[in-house]
């Protein structure tokens, strides 16, 4: 299990997890259960910052660390120790420089005689690439005339993406999270977005509102989105916060993505596939609401720029399904941050 993600502002030390405030930002580091917009999450709350002690609480296998002065040692050797206990489910590694993850991913790499789980943040992946010297992505993305953003994020930072644009003349229509009061602003959204206009649609400018699930809320951005789409002002889309993005995401029909390149940390335009999508070659980002987008400016190609920003509110049990089916018991939440934030 490897969690720490440096490049986004993600450690892990001695198995406790930290977070920078705005992941592409200089803010303050704190403590995942201290906090500003973890501690308060309305999905995922994130009271126990040691990862050890939080998964007890998700499963009953056993679970053994692989520090950061192990890694910086004979890593092989403490890994192989761990590894002698078989009672040892999950071995979490810590991350807290570029360096670690990359032993971790020559531990993986040199490891794979057999097929290993992994599970954590986009680190897994780093780790692996820079492990095996992978080449950077230097896609030349392009530009479109028009851009749309849904996003399920009540973040402080995306609240400061609202102001942002607004500053700079986007049209910013406040509506309530329920199905109907979304779709009920969808002609308006799409005739603005034809004049050339830019617009924000969000339900929060960083305040938790109305009580609204997950699955509510990206069912009916999702939809809003779809619409936009298939109204044909839209090619390219962007979807902020994790606890919304697959209800989102399955709503525009979308089965899988294929990246075309590195757009923002953390946040890779891909190009979206799917039967049942309105248009063939739709490119799509999904953001972590926590994440900066450098103020719209590199992904807003053009003058027609649509963003919806959506936050649910103190969501039910059920609502959290980043890692997991929309359908399963999700009795123990997964922290927001294991899931890239």
């Amino acid at each position: 299990m490897l969690v720490g993600a440096p490049d986004l502002g993600r450690y892990v030390a001695f198995g406790q997890l930290f977070a920078r405030f705005g992941i592409g930002s200089e803010g303050a580091i704190h403590r995942l259960d201290r906090h500003p917009a973890m501690v308060s999450h309305p999905v995922t709350p994130m009271q126990e910052a040691d990862l050890l002690r939080h998964l007890a609480a998700q499963t009953k296998l056993g679970r053994a660390l692989v520090d950061m002065i192990a890694l910086e040692g004979d890593a092989s050797a403490a890994l192989d120790r761990v590894l002698e206990d078989e009672s040892v489910g999950v071995v979490l590694f810590d991350g807290l420089t570029a360096e670690h993850l990359q032993v971790v991913g020559r531990l993986i790499d040199e490891r794979g005689t057999a097929p290993w789980f992994s599970v954590g943040s986009s680190a897994v992946s780093t780790a692996l690439a820079t492990a095996t010297e992978a080449a950077s992505m230097g896609t030349e993305l392009g530009e479109r005339d028009a851009v749309l953003m849904v996003s399920g994020s009540c973040s402080p930072v995306t609240a400061g993406e609202i102001a942002w644009a607004e500053e700079h003349g986007f049209l910013v229509i406040d509506v309530s999270p329920e199905h109907a009061a979304v779709s009920a602003v969808s002609v308006r959204v799409v005739t603005a977005l034809r004049t050339g206009r830019s617009v924000v649609v969000c339900t929060s400018r960083g305040e938790v509102g109305a009580v609204a699930s997950a699955r509510e809320v990206g069912l009916a951005l999702g939809s809003l989105a779809r619409e936009a789409v298939a109204a044909g002002v839209v090619r390219r889309v962007v979807v902020v916060g994790g606890d919304t993005s697959c209800y989102a995401g399955r709503t525009l029909g979308i089965e899988s993505l294929t990246m075309m390149g590195p757009l923002a940390r953390g946040a890779p335009l891909c190009r979206a596939c799917g039967t049942d999508m309105p248009i063939e070659d739709l490119e799509i980002v999904f953001k972590g609401g926590t994440s900066r987008f450098a103020r719209f400016s590199r992904f807003r190609a053009s003058r027609q720029t649509l963003i919806v920003i959506c936050s649910h509110g103190p969501p039910d049990s059920r609502s959290h399904s980043h890692l997991r089916d929309p359908g399963a018991d999700l009795s123990t939440p997964v922290p927001s941050a294991l899931a890239g934030g």
